[in-house]
C-alpha cells in the first residue's frame, strides 16, 4: 500500500470505529487504525469490513 493510500485507509478505519465507539478520543482512533494497518491481513480489507470485538 502507498503511503497516500495507507494515510486513506486509516483515516477511513478511524472513522468507522466512531461511529461504533462515540466516546473514544479520534486520536487514540486514529493509533488504533494505524495499528491496525500494520496487520497484512486487515490491511488488504476495505475500512468498513473491519468489524471491532467488543
Amino acid at each position: 500500500m502507498e503511503p497516500a493510500g495507507k494515510d486513506l485507509w486509516i483515516a477511513a478505519l478511524a472513522h468507522h470505529l466512531a461511529r461504533r465507539w462515540r466516546t473514544v478520543d479520534p486520536h487514540v482512533l486514529e493509533g488504533v487504525a494505524a495499528d491496525i494497518a500494520r496487520i497484512l491481513g486487515l490491511r488488504s480489507m476495505a475500512p468498513d469490513e473491519v468489524q471491532p470485538i467488543g
